[in-house]
């Protein structure tokens, strides 16, 4: 028989962040919905009522015709199971809608007349999933609906009866979502739901910024950010295990509640020393991490750290380390919680310089997680193999070959710990996951934090993956993996590219360690997707694998270690490599672009926290939201993810509330990628270049050259004065003998005789966020156009009446601070803005508008003229409206009938705005000097004249601009 598979759960279990307790699920992210709607007209018929809850479970997620069935299952053995509820009626009954997942019926629901009583629908879908039962077939949800209600059973195997279903204590009469559906069916004999109200992440933030203040005062880990973050991890370590263990050891956290430093010190090394001495498991290393293999350096000994505080306090008052204990203490139950100690550790302790070198082993959390479940949606019963006794027996390998500090291993081992109701699920890691870094204190890093969530013991060795990982010896079921990116000094394979840069080898790698049919999960930078020097590279991916999806990242996800745009691909590895495209060309990608994730989008990455009246996110694709009933859902990137296709009616907007132009998602197929050519160039080495630039030595001395040449070489992140100063004049002269750098490749391009390949352009921007035009013939653009172009030429004003203009009448001359108020703006942070209250006046931040929002005070007295103080400082700008200023300089006149202020911006920007100071990031207007330029101007009556001549230039200037624009655009039919 072909029904659902019955199996028995334990009674109580520890899933991952999940308990399942006395046939209650806890959780504090437990993902479901459940909705109703009610009907005004009670005249309605059954039938009518039918097609009301066909509607609603759409809604949830529902598919019509395959997920949802009416009056049959169309699977034999269930139709023929269903009796009529007629007494002595030999014919075959039916319920009104069967709910199927994977083709396996899941809830049986009857529906009844608004006049008629909800009891009697429940108990007809009762009667039609008890013959069912009767069968051995494992059905466990029967719902009824009639318009105005309703009800809601679920099965009780012990008891053999039918219940309702509890979310937080209240029964809920409402059509089940799909999640909520699989809960029901992934706990046997659940009763309820119960959500965690209280927000754990927020708990240990607040307490890890008191432990931050506190360390100011420590003299021997004030001054070392990572020092603070490995003894603050390891402390929290303590708690856990003597949480989980202590009852073995006989020793309890509790006990170190004393009021003496001298004796919590003796206490803490005796019960560390206990732990590494009697526990197995490797628990050493979370309190002794080694920077090498053979542990010959040390990177951190919490004991030795522990030995440190003085036995008597250190300023009269409580001891810092006690201090540093009752601020631990405060911490929830830790061991399984959902808690990420060392995400929030991490993003609290580290300063800005640390954050960005350690950035590089860190991956956000709540990218990873949203990321894992994408990846591993549908694959549980894979990964877990046979079950046996509780145990899985060969069950699938995942592997992270950078692992850094463990994020997506840890997020993976989360992910199916919740998800496995019978499978013990420390047996599964130590089974299943491997993780390997180059740097041995971040492979014990990730031990650690394999262990606080949740026993998650693994095989993490510190490893160099490029040499020591031999993928004829060791493959993997699933990869998901964020590698370092930069220039490296290793090929994985000259066949396919010789390009040692990281990012681009440990891609190669990551598909020759999948198995066949395995999937991968990888983040790249931009340039993988589209430098042209880099189609190669994807023609070998496409033929390896099928790429199912790409989802662009906001462009400071990973910032301040990378300001990079970057991507994570997912793979699944073909059996057998492709030779021809045609073969593939119908193959689709998924592509999404990610406008915001819950953070600033800049250096400054704080929680914006935007929400609309549900609960539902405004400004985060990739958390999960709960709205107003306590339901979970799943993110915006998720929900996305299962409509598969964007419909016309969807609109989404960026953080600043601006409207997206453009689509968010869509499928692109890989003959529309195909059809792309580019043109490839031949390569000149530095050496040539040298040469080349050095006959050109009355535009820049060689010495200089050399420098520049040797700063490319270096890869170096910021601009030097020496390239500042010649970046202009080096590109001028290099674009005239048609050559061009490519960063990428480190290589410069002759871009004579060129061999036309595919360019295989993989960037979602490039299909999701291209502005379409109509395709016209050369000769259809012409036509259009000629009058266009004539009246152009025949309005265009003359420069040299301008000119004329400007020697009539005699021209005043003063200094700014007298023709102008100045006014300093205050700086806005990018936090003040998202925190302050929305209203009509806009914050004008360079001659960019954020609009709908305001602070106080802000400036009234417009028209005025403004300057951006800091950045770009290349013109000055009209303000008409209120606004409040960031990072702006206002000039206010104080005779509007001495000085016309768009002749003013027209005739004095570039002047004024060479008053500059630079450093190599940034441009500064001081305005100490700014009140001291002296400015010259004639009469305002000429001042107007002159006006209106520029107005004049500027509107033929739009106009031959746009045509221009249009032209190059156009992809011509016929050229002639």
């Amino acid at each position: 028989m072909g029904g659902n598979n019955i199996s028995s759960n334990k009674k109580n279990s520890t899933i991952g962040n999940i308990i399942f307790k006395d046939k209650i699920l806890y959780g504090s992210e437990i993902i479901f919905d459940y909705t109703i709607e009610t009907v005004k007209d009670t005249s309605l018929s059954e039938a009518d009522i039918d097609s009301k809850a066909v509607s609603i479970l759409t809604k949830l997620g529902w598919k019509e015709h395959t997920e949802i069935r009416q009056r049959k299952t169309n699977i034999l053995e269930i139709d023929e199971y269903l009796k009529s509820k007629k007494i002595g009626s030999k014919r075959k009954g039916h319920a009104d809608i069967y709910l199927l997942m994977d083709d396996k019926l899941k809830v049986i629901i009857d529906n009844k007349e608004p006049n008629k009583n909800i009891q009697e629908g429940i108990d007809d879908a009762i009667f039609y999933a008890n013959c069912l039962l009767g069968k051995k077939y494992d059905i466990r949800i029967a719902l009824s609906y009639n318009g105005k209600q309703c009800a809601l059973r679920v099965f009780d195997s012990e008891s053999n009866r039918w219940i309702p279903f509890l979310i937080d204590g209240e029964e809920i009469e409402a059509f089940p979502s799909k999640e909520l559906v699989e809960i029901i069916y992934r706990y046997r004999d659940i009763k309820g739901i119960i959500i965690k109200k209280d927000d754990e992440s927020i708990n240990i933030d607040r307490i890890i910024q008191g432990l931050k203040d506190i360390y100011r005062n420590v003299p021997h880990i004030q001054n070392d950010n990572q020092k603070s973050m490995d003894f603050t991890i390891s402390f929290i370590a303590l708690k856990s295990i003597l949480e989980k263990h202590g009852d073995d050891l006989n020793k309890n956290w509790i006990d170190l509640r004393v009021g003496e430093q001298k004796k919590l010190k003796e206490k803490i090394k005796m019960y560390v020393e206990d732990i590494i001495e009697n526990l197995e498991n490797g628990y050493e290393e979370i309190f002794r991490i080694k920077e090498d293999p053979k542990g010959k350096i040390k990177a951190f000994d919490f004991l030795e750290e522990i030995n440190q505080f003085p036995n008597k306090p250190e300023h009269g008052g409580k001891g810092y380390l006690i201090q540093i204990f009752e601020r631990l203490d405060e911490l929830p139950h830790l061991h399984s919680s959902r808690i990420d100690p060392f995400g929030v550790v991490y993003q609290s302790l580290m300063d800005p310089h640390t954050r960005k070198i350690f950035g590089q082993f860190f991956t956000p959390r709540h990218l990873i997680k949203t990321l894992v479940r994408l990846f591993f949606e549908g694959e549980m019963d894979r990964l877990t193999g046979d079950i046996k006794d509780g145990k899985s027996e060969k069950p699938k390998t995942i592997c992270d070959p950078a692992c850094g500090t463990g994020g997506f291993l840890i997020e993976s081992f989360k992910y199916f710990a919740s998800n496995t109701a019978d499978v013990d699920t420390v047996d599964l890691a130590k089974k299943s996951i491997y993780g390997f870094d180059i740097y041995p204190a971040n492979a014990v890093r990730s031990r650690i934090n394999m262990y606080l969530a949740g026993d998650g013991f693994s095989k993490i060795d510190s490893l160099d993956s490029f040499t020591g990982l031999k993928e004829d010896t060791l493959q993997f079921d699933y990869i998901l993996t964020n590698p370092p990116f930069g220039k490296g000094d290793y090929c994985v394979d000259d066949d396919i590219i010789s390009n040692k840069r990281k990012e681009i080898n440990f891609l190669v790698k990551v598909i020759k360690l999948l198995k066949p049919h395995g999937k991968a999960l990888i983040i790249v930078p931009d340039g993988i997707l589209e430098a042209p020097t880099l189609a190669p590279l994807r023609k070998w991916v496409i033929e390896n694998c099928e790429i199912e999806k790409i989802i662009g990242f906001p462009k400071h996800e990973f910032a301040p270690y990378t300001h990079e745009k970057t991507y994570v691909l997912f793979l699944k590895k073909r059996p057998e490599t492709v030779t021809d495209f045609n073969d593939v060309k119908t193959e689709r990608i998924w592509m999404y672009i990610i406008d915001a994730d819950g953070y600033a989008n800049s250096d400054n990455r704080f929680r914006t926290g935007k929400k609309n009246e549900n609960g539902k996110w405004l400004h985060d694709e990739l958390s999960l939201w709960r709205d107003k009933k306590g339901a979970y859902h799943i993110s915006i990137l998720e929900d996305n993810w299962k409509k598969k296709i964007q419909s016309p009616n969807e609109k989404y907007t960026d953080e600043w509330d601006v409207k997206i132009e453009g689509l968010k998602y869509e499928f692109v197929d890989l003959n529309t990628i195909f059809t792309e050519k580019y043109s490839f160039y031949q390569t000149l080495n530095k050496a040539d270049i040298l040469k080349m630039l050095q006959s050109e030595k009355n535009i820049i001395p060689p010495k200089k050259i050399t420098e520049v040449l040797e700063e490319m070489e270096n890869d170096s992140d910021e601009e030097t004065e020496v390239t500042k100063e010649l970046k202009t004049p080096f590109e001028t002269i290099l674009s005239s003998k048609n050559i061009v750098y490519d960063p990428y490749e480190d290589k410069f391009f002759n871009q004579k005789n060129p061999v036309v390949i595919n360019l295989l352009n993989l960037k979602p921007e490039k299909y999701l966020r291209q502005k379409k035009s109509d395709t016209i013939t050369f000769k259809q653009f012409i036509k259009e156009n000629r009058t266009l172009f004539k009246n152009v030429h025949k309005n265009l004003p003359n420069i040299e009446n301008i000119k004329s203009i400007k020697k009539m009448g005699k021209l005043n001359k003063t200094n700014i601070r007298d023709l102008f108020h100045i006014w300093q703006g205050h700086q806005i942070t990018d936090k003040e803005i998202y925190n302050s209250k929305k209203g009509d006046i806009p914050i004008i931040t360079g001659h960019n508008e954020i609009k709908g929002y305001t602070t106080n005070p802000y400036i009234t007295d417009v028209p005025c003229i403004t300057i951006p103080s800091k950045g770009i400082v290349n013109r000055l700008y009209l303000q008409s409206q209120p606004f409040d200023a960031n990072n702006t300089i206002a000039l206010i006149p104080k005779n509007r009938k001495e000085i016309d202020l768009e002749y003013f911006i027209f005739t004095q920007s570039d002047y004024i705005t060479s008053f500059i100071s630079s450093t190599s990031t940034n441009n500064y207007l001081n305005r100490a000097l700014l009140e001291d330029i002296e400015v010259k101007y004639p009469k305002y009556s000429i001042q107007q004249q002159i006006k209106e001549e520029y107005k004049k230039l500027i509107k033929m200037k739009d106009i031959l601009e746009n045509n221009i624009g249009l032209l190059s655009d156009q992809l011509f039919k016929d050229v002639k």
